[in-house]
């Protein structure tokens, strides 16, 4: 429920800001476009924090346009976007990303008027450590465990980070544009779409260079980038002609070549049908990484016992955790001894969890061949290897 409420405050701060900054068509279409948004859609499932962040990038969006649009700057909306600076650091520390975003697309759009948001953001920030300050240095001080379930990001990240955003835009996109020229509407010349694609691309850059060095980089964290891109595409179509269209037509086919799941075997669908053959009663079905939930979104068998490995997954969906080596091979041992017939593992087999999982397997279990699905790279789907395991005699 708190995910679909943060996801229409997020609707309804970005339809308010694009009514103020372009027109109430902008408007409309944007909000679709961001409601379309494959990731934000998916992160609203998840119960977590993620469309609150939306909601609150949004919000600071509007409250920025309001401060710099207008000759002399409001107090109230300087106010609000205090207010909004700290509820945004609040909910996620990737809402410093969305912030550097914000100044590059203000900058672009607005000049050196753009330091004008400093004092508000500032005074936002020193709000939040008023707040949270302790917790923030406790935060801090521990990084290494916190974030020790994050990999370092190859450089086509951003290329699938943005697949992830717009493949279902631009799949229709080609549709829309024809539509336009059929129409004959002309082109706008007002506004400029590229200051918010500037700002997309810093909200999602900045953190992936930083992960070369201490890896702090998920797709879904992107969310802060959401709105941005949201922005950028319904100035980009307000303002289309025809010739855009064989751009768009490219843009349609090359999020093919993007996502992981069209040039891979495992992937969630693949897996879930995988099992649906597989597992039968008495069996238990382990999960490593975040790959429960999204097979199960497929998979809807009542065979089997079904766990993530380890436990602490399903209680709070999303987040790895950092188990060390003797809790897990504790864990690995309860849960192979409670067992009581096959064990159908999903693991990612370059993970330590994976690894002393299937370590503690070989010593009671032999594997049934061959795999069920197997591929190099686990990729964003959590798992490179579905394998079934018997009790050896």
């Amino acid at each position: 429920m708190f995910s679909a409420l943060g996801l229409g405050l997020a609707a309804w701060f970005f339809w308010r800001f694009l009514a103020e900054a372009d027109s109430p068509g902008v408007a409309w279409t944007g909000t679709a476009l961001l409601l379309a948004n494959p990731l934000v859609l998916l992160l609203a499932g998840y119960g977590r924090m993620y469309t609150l962040e939306a909601a609150v990038c949004a919000a600071s969006l509007w409250c920025g346009w309001r401060v710099l649009s207008r000759p002399v700057a409001s107090r109230g909306a300087e106010l609000a976007l205090l207010a909004s600076t700290a509820a945004g650091l609040l909910t996620h520390n990737w809402f410093v990303f969305f912030l550097l975003g914000l100044g590059v697309t203000m900058l672009a759009q607005f000049g050196w008027r753009a330091f004008r948001l400093a004092v508000p953001v500032l005074g936002g920030g020193f709000l939040y450590l008023a707040l949270w300050g302790d917790a923030a240095l406790a935060q801090i001080g521990s990084t290494g465990e916190q974030l020790a379930w994050l990999k370092r990001p190859g450089w086509t990240a951003p290329l699938e980070v943005l697949a992830a955003h717009l493949w279902l835009v631009a799949a229709v996109a080609p549709v829309l544009l024809i539509a336009v020229a059929l129409k004959g509407a002309k082109p706008r010349t007002s506004g400029a779409w590229w200051p918010p694609a500037l700002g997309a691309l810093v909200s999602i850059l900045v953190p992936l260079v930083i992960s070369q060095w201490k890896p702090l980089y998920n797709s879904r964290f992107t969310v802060v980038a959401a709105p941005f891109l949201a922005w950028a595409l319904a100035g980009f179509l307000s303002r289309a002609g025809v010739l855009t269209v064989p751009v768009l037509t490219l843009a349609a086919c090359l999020w093919t070549t993007l996502d992981a799941r069209n040039v891979s075997p495992c992937n969630s669908r693949a897996a879930a049908e995988a099992l649906a053959r597989q597992v039968q009663a008495g069996d238990t079905v382990v999960f490593c990484r975040l790959s429960r939930q999204p097979v199960e979104w497929y998979w809807h068998g009542a065979a089997g016992r079904r766990t993530s490995f380890p436990a602490s997954i399903d209680v709070h969906p999303g987040y790895e955790g950092t188990p060390r080596g003797p809790e897990l091979e504790t864990e690995a041992a309860r849960l192979l001894a409670q067992a009581p017939g096959r064990v159908v593992v999903v693991v990612d087999s370059t993970s330590p969890a994976s690894r002393v999982l299937l370590t503690a397997l070989q010593r009671d279990f032999r594997p049934v061949e061959p795999a069920c699905l197997a591929c190099e790279s686990a990729g964003k789907h959590y798992f490179n290897r579905i394998q079934v395991f018997e009790r050896r005699p």
